[in-house]
């Protein structure tokens, strides 16, 4: 990902979620977010949350404050075991093939 080419969230992104997401607000199934936003844990880049959009193409929010909690592993993951390096500490998917070999690695 090279920054010039970042292409940032927009209010037509904020639309397309919304509506996305309408169905799990009706009747309070979930509390609805003040900002929505479809989060592609995948394509986070550093500091950057990778944001569904309806064209399919991903755009970026800054997310500074971190309150999305989308940054499992924080802005400065620590090189013990080196988590950071699997694509799948970022993501949270506990169902990969690489969780099982770190989890290995830690209690050997």
């Amino acid at each position: 990902m090279d920054l010039i080419d970042i292409k940032l969230i927009n209010e037509e992104d904020q639309n397309y979620a919304s509506k996305k997401l309408a169905p799990f607000y009706e009747n309070n199934l979930i509390p609805a977010e003040k900002k929505n936003y479809l989060t592609e844990l995948q394509n986070n880049h550093g500091p950057f949350m990778g944001i569904e959009t309806e064209s399919g193409e991903t755009h970026y929010l800054l997310d500074a404050a971190s309150q999305i909690a989308t940054l499992g592993l924080g802005f400065s993951p620590s090189v013990f075991m080196g988590t950071s390096h699997f694509l799948s500490s970022w993501t949270n998917n506990p169902d990969h093939p690489e969780v099982d070999k770190v989890k290995k690695a830690f209690k050997s």
